[in-house]
């Protein structure tokens, strides 16, 4: 069986978390990744850091899309490492407008800071000749995709996480809106169990696929 990650590997993950979560529309290239390796202590090389990207995303906490070459949480992620992602992005973590689940890999108005999944702006916006925001009913700019038949919407496409729980309510709430030192002593106590989350769910996952 192969070792858990350690504190470097660990490192490395909340490096390309913090890239995606940045991005807009919650994705990164791979180059991108790879080469992010390189600014840490200690430093990832490029091959270290491609393997544990495919590492990553063979455990699901990342999902590779061949076709464009670019990166996005996973599933595994928002779900498991939910409390993690509220405690240290805060607002950067949102909920979508349309379904009110958890959203990062989407798209973002351009005049408000309404964000949607794809396949919720597909689904919303797929069939519109001037399609607008949800929020500022500003125009939406970004390309909509085409919805493939026979599909509701649900996540799977557009590797979201339709089903990652809801944050309305944490989202409405006034500790949504906390001091930068309450968000401080929230990001250091959801690092310290960060890497025990990552660990006990890969191992986890590990002994499952043992005893197949």
């Amino acid at each position: 069986l192969a070792t858990d990650f350690d504190a470097k590997e660990i490192g490395y993950f909340k490096k390309v978390m913090d890239l995606i979560i940045a991005a807009d529309d919650g994705i990164c290239s791979s180059v991108e990744l790879v080469n992010s390796g390189a600014g840490l202590q200690p430093a990832i090389g490029v091959s270290e850091a491609t393997g544990l990207l495919e590492h990553f995303a063979q455990d699901k906490w990342l999902t590779f899309n061949k076709d464009e070459g670019h990166y996005f949480l996973g599933a595994r992620t928002l779900i498991e490492l939910l409390p993690h992602l509220r405690g240290v992005y805060g607002d950067a973590v949102v909920d979508c407008k349309l379904c009110s689940n958890v959203v990062v890999k989407g798209q973002r108005c351009d005049n408000c800071d309404t964000k949607i999944h794809t396949h919720c702006a597909a689904r919303l916006m797929g069939d519109r000749d001037e399609p607008q925001c949800l929020s500022c009913h500003a125009a939406w700019t970004h390309v909509i995709p085409e919805m493939p038949r026979g599909t509701n919407g649900a996540a799977g496409a557009s590797g979201t996480a339709a089903a990652a729980p809801s944050l309305a309510a944490a989202s409405a709430s006034p500790a949504a809106a906390a001091s930068s030192s309450r968000r401080s002593a929230s990001t250091s106590s959801s690092s310290a169990s960060f890497g025990d989350s990552l660990s006990h769910s890969t191992r986890t996952q590990r002994s499952r696929r043992a005893r197949q």
